[in-house]
């Protein structure tokens, strides 16, 4: 992201986000990285915020939205502000379980060991941590 302009009344921004890039931890464009994003604001029961309404509409505009049947909600952990994140566990068709979750990009990287990198899962040192966080500046 190179610039986030939000405001509180929505005068600016007119009370809405448009999700314009979906980026892996390299900066390259990267499906995979909508398909979790989707899959995460799709499946919440929470209120949808903002992130979740741009991501949603950016799926269904620009490639189709997954489809739900493929997907089964197992369980999920709502946003507290201690966590700084929310979860949602979904089962796949094959069964197999995945934990999406969204939110503070210090927190997320905090609690991670590893980053995927292209099919690949690599270990996260505090170097690429820097390196990531430095990718999220608002400028």
């Amino acid at each position: 992201m190179d610039v986030l302009c939000t405001d509180k009344t929505g005068t600016l921004t007119q009370d809405r986000i448009i999700l314009e890039h979906h980026i892996d931890v390299s900066g390259k464009e990267d499906i995979d990285v909508l398909d979790l994003a989707w899959i995460n604001s799709h499946h919440q029961s929470g209120l949808k915020n903002l992130l979740d309404v741009a991501v949603i509409k950016f799926a269904r505009e620009h490639r189709g939205v997954r489809a739900p049947q493929f997907y089964k909600k197992v369980d999920e952990l709502p946003f507290d502000f201690v966590r700084r994140r929310m979860s949602v566990i979904i089962e796949d068709i094959h069964g197999d379980h995945v934990l999406v979750c969204k939110g503070a990009v210090e927190e997320t990287l905090a609690i991670s060991a590893f980053v995927r990198s292209g099919k690949e899962l690599v270990p996260l040192d505090n170097a690429k941590r820097r390196e990531l966080m430095a990718m999220t500046c608002v400028r």
